[in-house]
């Protein structure tokens, strides 16, 4: 399967993104529409920072999420691993 491409309003954050961290942010924040593909985002993201070396953490609330970013990874070829918390 072919990951998605992303589209030209995804480029346009993700260059954001890029010059925020290119500034010295180390916390920078994301927020768009659902639907709007933060995952593919984020998860195209990862991936270039993986191959970097660089490990990521990525937190979700719900099982759903895991599931969604679980499937993108894969789709990416991103090694990763996933552990349950339950309260």
């Amino acid at each position: 399967m072919t990951p998605p491409r992303l589209r030209p309003y995804q480029i346009a954050d993700r260059r954001k993104i890029d010059a925020a961290f290119a500034a010295g942010k180390q916390r920078v924040l994301h927020q768009s529409p659902t639907g709007s593909g933060k995952t593919v985002e984020f998860t195209e993201l990862i991936g270039r920072e993986a191959d970097d070396g660089a490990r990521v953490l990525v937190l979700g609330h719900r099982d759903e999420i895991v599931q969604q970013v679980s499937g993108a990874l894969r789709m990416l070829g991103i090694r990763y691993g996933v552990r349950r918390q339950h309260s």
